[in-house]
């Protein structure tokens, strides 16, 4: 039968859910005991305390106020145990000199490794209080913090529009001008669209919007990618500004990102890439 690797894979994850291979009279690390350095060996591979403390906090990711079960560090190391034989077996085909897997050993590594220079990185480039306050101080600074009540007569023409607004301004009622004209379903409710703050709002429209006066409609159509609209700015009012608190996750966030991007550009800066083309060999730096 020919090797597929996702087929083993699978069966690898089959066999660490049976449980198969250790009982509780085998256990290498009686309660109370500190374990020593290897707490296992299979045909003379050590299955070391590192190893598997990573693999179990591999197993807790995600699961933070799970309870933990009394059995769970026996179930692991049985399934580490059942991963070594596996790899063994393997190895004894010569598996790992298959494209495939090779390919898929080395990407493993490269991603594990460049984690690992990612975590070193901000390590050593730690993101302080008094630079996340400073950042939420500038983006509080810039910060629109009104919403707006509006309403909308959406049209497919320009021409359609500028006869929308010369009903506007001989005194029609905007609502009712909306359930006649209108192309969106808001115009059931004659165009209102509710409060709608900043960045909910197509750019062309806020644009517009944030120039208006409350109970104002606009004199000249706004285009955007559904068609001509013509506003009318209802209300306007203002909204509590978010604590530090609030926007701290997300500040560190866009650091952290920036910290990265700086990062790659700095080491691309000092690489040498050469991408292979049908042409020619073409190096970028």
């Amino acid at each position: 039968m020919p090797f597929r690797p996702t087929r083993i894979f699978l069966l690898i994850s089959l066999l660490a859910t049976t449980g198969g291979g250790l009982h509780a009279a085998e256990s290498p690390t009686p309660p109370g005991i500190k374990p020593a350095n290897d707490l296992v060996t299979v045909n003379g591979k050590p299955i070391t305390q590192g190893m598997f403390s990573v693999y179990v906090r591999s197993k807790q990711k995600g699961k933070p106020n799970e309870k933990p079960d009394p059995g769970q560090p026996l179930a692991l190391l049985t399934e580490l145990v059942n991963f070594t034989l596996l790899e063994q077996d393997a190895l004894a085909d010569k598996l790992d000199q298959f494209p495939v897997v090779t390919a898929q050993l080395e990407l493993t590594r490269m991603q594990l490794l460049a984690r690992a220079a990612i975590a070193n990185h901000l390590q050593n480039n730690k993101i302080t209080e008094v630079q996340l306050k400073a950042d939420y101080l500038q983006q509080l600074s810039e910060m629109n913090l009104n919403e707006y009540k509006v309403s909308h007569i959406l049209l497919d023409s320009r021409e359609k529009a500028d006869g929308v607004i010369r009903k506007l301004q001989d005194g029609e009622d905007f609502t009712v001008v909306a359930k006649s004209n209108s192309k969106d379903p808001s115009a059931n409710q004659g165009g209102d669209l509710g409060w709608l703050s900043h960045g909910q709002m197509d750019p062309a429209i806020q644009l517009a919007i944030e120039k208006m006066k409350p109970e104002q409609f606009s004199e000249e159509p706004v285009k955007t990618e559904f068609g001509w609209h013509i506003l009318l700015l209802q209300e306007i009012r203002a909204v509590p500004k978010p604590s530090y608190a609030e926007m701290r996750n997300g500040l560190r966030s866009e650091r952290q990102k920036a910290l990265l991007s700086e990062y790659i550009v700095d080491l691309r800066s000092k690489a040498k890439i050469e991408t292979a083309a049908p042409e020619a060999n073409k190096t970028e730096k």
